[in-house]
């Protein structure tokens, strides 16, 4: 799966996915570094993240980009703009929803967003996922019901966050959507649009919002305080959402949505080990059931794109996969032949019989 025609090029099915898992492994740590400073108000601790985030974005993307930036800064189209204040939102959204509801309901709420990247890739993109991730989707789901089965609709069930819950996996499942509906756009002059202004614009919406709740409740932090605010707002978001923000420009939206539950399950377990709560009691059957299902998710799709590169003329889908295989079967059994197939003729003996290979 990793490299095609002997050439050592990652295809982009496996960049994507790599770009997605290593992207939310890293945003992981986010719970635990949020769990750290508790003891500040919501909003003044959402205020204090995104401003250093937005801070390290504008000087991430001056590095990246390089002499580009300003080009992609300027070329930056509404649908750019309109993912930017979306991203902003879903992050909002889902900072009140912890506040205000038991996080129980804000995870498997959350968890439907797979779902709706679907449903807006087929409204924009006319791209329909394959049936393997809209049964990842559904086992993926589930899982996570199972792992917060005993918490869900227990301590604060405010209807005003789970709306907000609800508001933020919607708005996470379209910013992916956007994103590659951009990327995959036609090009004009071979340029290719950067997204990484997204995030800035991203977290310049969540600063002012937040300034806006926090500014009565605004106060110094103290160094520990400041250290892991410093963290999040300057590592950990940074590079999870560059990570996340390139990833839809190689992958369907659905297939991010489904990465980014890995967080679901592994943002628990960084909190119990910093000496906070344990995770729930289905925690380990749960995850373990969303880890390999995304497992055999990804070597599906990763198998598929091979198929199709060993095979150009052949429209491979999920549903066509043994087909394929047959052919490859072919394809290698005639190649195998002609290996031993030169200009003159050839012999091979078996015994005291000879078999002669032509052309």
């Amino acid at each position: 799966f990793l490299w095609y025609d002997n050439a050592m090029i990652l295809s982009n099915q496996l960049k994507g996915t790599l770009y997605c898992v290593f992207g939310v492994l890293i945003l992981t740590p986010d719970s635990m570094l949020l769990r750290e400073v508790q003891e500040l108000p919501n909003f003044v601790v959402l205020f204090y993240r995104f401003i250093t985030f937005t801070v390290a974005m504008v000087a991430m993307t001056f590095a990246i980009e390089r002499g580009n930036t300003w080009r992609h800064i300027k070329s930056l189209g509404s649908i750019s703009i309109v993912a930017g204040i979306v991203w902003g939102c879903s992050n909002l959204t889902i900072g009140y929803a912890f506040q205000n509801t038991a996080v129980a309901n804000v995870l498997v709420i959350n968890s439907s967003n797979p779902m709706f990247s679907a449903l807006f890739g087929y409204i924009f993109l006319n791209e329909i996922p394959p049936i393997r991730t809209f049964v990842a989707s559904i086992v993926c789901i589930g899982s996570i019901v199972l792992i917060f089965a005993s918490e869900i609709g227990h301590g604060d069930s405010n209807i005003g966050g789970m709306l907000a819950s609800l508001a933020s996996s919607i708005s996470l499942g379209l910013y992916f959507v956007l994103i590659r509906l951009v990327v995959t756009a036609d090009n004009v002059d071979g340029f290719e649009p950067s997204m990484l202004p997204c995030n800035v614009i991203a977290g310049f919406i969540a600063t002012v919002v937040s300034f806006v709740l926090a500014y009565q409740d605004l106060k110094g932090l103290s160094a520990r305080e400041a250290a892991f605010i410093l963290t999040d707002g300057l590592l950990v978001l940074p590079i999870s959402f560059t990570l996340l923000t390139i990833g839809p420009g190689m992958i369907t939206a659905p297939e991010v949505s489904l990465y980014t539950l890995i967080e679901t399950v592994l943002g628990p377990v960084w909190v119990w080990l910093a000496g906070f709560e344990a995770p729930p009691d289905f925690a380990v059957y749960g995850g373990a059931a969303l880890i390999f299902t995304l497992a055999i998710h990804s070597y599906l799709g990763l198998r598929e794109d091979y198929l199709k590169k060993l095979i150009p003329s052949s429209e491979v889908s999920s549903t066509e996969v043994d087909d394929v295989e047959l052919a490859v079967e072919g394809k290698a059994l005639e190649v195998s032949e002609a290996s031993v197939v030169d200009s003159s003729d050839r012999r091979c003996r078996d015994g005291i019989i000879d078999y002669e290979i032509g052309d």
